[in-house]
């Protein structure tokens, strides 16, 4: 039977508050355990044949030494010391197995040091009999033996944080005798909710009405914001892995919509990779286009269009454009974009306005560069406003542009890889040469 040193000095010391004297002890052997106990423990000093005692009745396995213990209790009724060994051990009779998975491998983990560990929480937990059953050859996981109310202990402490390391070792989860997982730590991953509306500072009750929501909903009480771009309907949060992919089932399987009153559009991972794309008909998209351009909504028909281009042009699981892409996007859907915005500003935005702007800045430059230069000041992209400098796609003013008739200020170009907030002149291009096709 396999007890730990600090509950037998503690029975030791129950012992010696118990029996005052070498007889009364001989007694006590004779009467509840039949036993002579000058035969098991030699010498005059108490302390000493109460340690060899113990030893003995220990070799003799679990029954005898409840056996030593319960006749003790019953020898010294009122002693409280005793007691609570009693309770104590006998909390501890019926063992379970179970993991505690660490951040070392245990080719790393030497034996003392394994054994010093289980001591340590065999302490913390006042579980005597607990105990390293194996440990798998280059795993992390300790495989423990020891009682069910420990267990339970273990679990709550790790759920509460009150218990993060054991001897200088990280706990990174806990299971059960079958497998599974009932403590998991915290590590925070990031990634990005993608709203219908833009996010700026004086929305700021209703982005943390979201964070509230969503936490409560996917019970992730580490949720919390990350951070906003600027004019983006970009919202980048830190959670737990878990409320990331509760998060995802949610939104794939059609049970999550909308999150206190923002439609969400998609979720992207830590990397940047589309884990979800809200899936609208693109024909739904351009009778929405159409509404949002008769209403003047400038900044939520330019982002309607991109979204547009990007479905039409079918990347998968990507939210940017990379020039290849430009080729599947149909005339028709071209064509119909580019009325749409012809006829609702006056034939002051739409493709084919930037496509002309575009033609003659390549006719009157001598290479690419400076055609993209003089293309950008045309439509104000790029210019004094910036100190010779592209503008951000959030620093778009639609409202601006249209005050000011300046001619293909919009649609912006769509995101693309090198930078999702940087207008790229290529895809005006790109797209020039589409036009081109369809208006053969």
């Amino acid at each position: 039977m396999e007890l730990h040193g600090w509950f037998e000095e503690q029975l030791q010391q129950a012992f010696l508050d118990a029996f005052l004297s070498s007889m009364e002890l001989q007694q006590f052997v004779r009467f509840k355990l039949n036993q002579n106990l000058n035969a098991i423990a030699g010498g005059n000093d108490l302390s000493d044949k109460i340690f060899q005692l113990i030893r003995w009745v220990k070799s003799r396995g679990q029954a005898q030494f409840t056996k030593l213990i319960d006749g003790a209790c019953e020898y010294n009724p009122g002693n409280e010391n005793l007691q609570a060994v009693q309770q104590l051990f006998h909390k501890t009779i019926n063992k379970i197995q179970y993991i505690l998975v660490l951040s070392i491998s245990a080719n790393n983990f030497p034996t003392d040091q394994a054994e010093d560990l289980i001591d340590d929480l065999s302490k913390l937990l006042k579980d005597p009999c607990l105990n390293l059953n194996n440990i798998e050859s280059g795993s992390t996981r300790l495989n423990l033996i020891g009682s069910e109310e420990s267990f339970k202990q273990l679990q709550a402490r790790l759920n509460s944080e009150e218990l993060t390391e054991i001897s200088g070792y990280s706990i990174e989860a806990l299971e059960d005798n079958f497998g599974q997982t009932i403590f998991r730590r915290f590590i925070p991953i990031q990634y990005t909710l993608v709203l219908s509306d833009s996010l700026d500072k004086n929305k700021e009750p209703q982005i943390e009405a979201i964070i509230q929501d969503l936490s409560q909903l996917l019970g992730d009480k580490h949720l919390k914001r990350k951070s906003i771009e600027p004019g983006s309907t970009k919202l980048i949060l830190e959670g737990s892995q878990e409320g990331f992919e509760k998060l995802q089932t949610l939104l794939i399987s059609g049970n999550l919509l909308e999150i206190s009153g923002f439609d969400i559009e998609a979720l992207d991972d830590a990397y940047g990779k589309r884990i979800f794309i809200k899936t609208i008909p693109i024909k739904e998209r351009i009778e929405n286009l159409r509404q949002l351009l008769e209403k003047h909504e400038w900044e939520e028909a330019d982002r309607e269009t991109s979204n547009i281009l990007i479905q039409a042009a079918r990347p998968e699981n990507r939210d940017w454009l990379q020039e290849e892409d430009i080729q599947n996007i149909s005339c028709d859907i071209l064509l119909k974009i580019d009325k749409l915005w012809r006829e609702h500003s006056d034939d002051c935005f739409g493709l084919s306005i930037q496509k002309g702007i575009w033609e003659e800045a390549k006719q009157q430059s001598t290479d690419n560069f400076s055609a993209e230069k003089e293309f950008g000041k045309q439509v104000h992209w790029y210019g004094e406003e910036k100190r010779d400098q592209w503008l951000w796609r959030f620093e778009i003013n639609p409202l601006w542009g249209i005050n000011q008739r300046i001619k293909g200020y919009l649609p912006t170009p769509p995101p693309t890889r090198e930078h999702k907030d940087a207008i790229k002149v290529w895809v005006i291009d790109a797209l020039a040469q589409k036009l081109s096709e369809c208006e053969a």
